[in-house]
């Protein structure tokens, strides 16, 4: 987990104009480690987190996205206006404390101008949790895999779809209306086939600068058994957009 949060830091370029980092572990409850002005290089903030120690507990979503939206990602501890703000949240079970509150903290978080990216590890998460959790779509914004081993081959996707702007709508079905007209003598008849078309949307905390204009901010919440949660002010990942 540790080492997955650290890979993820080395592809951005981290600096007070760029990227700005911090994070939180959470379990039962949030912790924040560190926040966004308190490193100002790659290598002071893979260090912090590669000395992090990881204790084991409930997971507690809800309190960690709020944690991360009212104390983290705010422009008194680091938070810039105008950059994109990002959160990477990172779990391996399914949210056992105050459940019910997750998808509300989630959509109060996302209703900020938060972008969520949700990473679920082992078969113990509840994917469909997860993918509501997200930020629109789940194809970027959503990722699985079956142990943490294989936590590192998600880092490259995962970071470049940090960098691109999201389409600014939410899952949203549309009911365009067709009208087909066939004449006959002495009568014309008009019937109306209805289409429908419906589309699905899919969650380290992080603020990321793009580019020179452009500014980002990932916000991360990283669970494992206990959970971590990163926040980070990024700046593009060395890999480009």
């Amino acid at each position: 987990m540790l080492g997955f949060a650290a890979s993820i830091v080395e592809e951005f370029q981290i600096s007070p104009e760029l990227t700005r980092v911090g994070v939180m572990k959470f379990s039962d409850e949030p912790d924040i480690v560190f926040h966004l002005y308190n490193y100002t290089d790659v290598d002071s903030v893979v260090a912090a987190v590669r000395v992090l120690e990881i204790d084991g507990g409930d997971t507690n979503i809800a309190a960690a996205l709020e944690a991360a939206r009212t104390e983290m990602l705010i422009e008194e501890r680091g938070a810039r206006n105008g950059v994109r703000q990002l959160i990477f949240l990172i779990t391996d079970g399914v949210a056992n404390i105050d459940p019910e509150h997750s998808q509300i903290e989630a959509r109060l978080t996302k209703d900020a101008g938060i972008e969520i990216f949700a990473v679920g590890v082992t078969t113990l998460v509840d994917a469909q949790e997860l993918i509501m959790i997200a930020s629109y779509p789940p194809e970027t914004h959503y990722y699985y895999v079956s142990d943490f081993q294989y936590l590192n081959t998600v880092v490259g996707n995962l970071t470049r779809n940090a960098c691109v702007t999201p389409p600014a709508t939410t899952p949203t079905t549309t009911t365009p209306t067709t009208t087909t007209t066939t004449t006959t003598t002495p009568t014309t008849t008009t019937t109306t086939p209805t289409t429908t078309t419906t589309t699905t949307s899919l969650t380290m905390s992080t603020t990321t600068t793009t580019s020179p204009t452009t500014s980002s901010t990932i916000s991360t919440t990283t669970t494992t058994t206990p959970a971590t949660t990163t926040t980070t002010t990024p700046s593009t990942p060395t890999g480009g957009n």
